[in-house]
């Protein structure tokens, strides 16, 4: 199954994180995601930072004082 143009990686991903239990459904995690994503220029950290966001409510906070997290958790992909 291929996923839709408009669909961002995170949305693509969300259904079976949800499952596991890692993403939680709240009004904040796609803005928390967007917001993200916007903080780095290297597309190949766009996920890592979306994904790492919508982990905690307070995540984009953690994220935006160390953004180092974001590129050690893309490290070795």
């Amino acid at each position: 199954m291929q996923k839709p143009k408009d669909m961002t990686a995170l949305q693509w991903l969300a259904p079976s994180m949800a499952r596991d239990g890692l993403l939680k459904n709240g009004d904040w995690v796609l803005p928390a995601a967007a917001e993200a994503e916007k903080m780095f220029s290297d597309t190949e950290l766009h996920l890592p930072a979306q994904f790492l966001s919508a982990l905690n409510r307070f995540a984009l906070d953690y994220i935006r004082q160390a953004p180092v997290l974001v590129v050690a958790a893309a490290h070795g992909r």
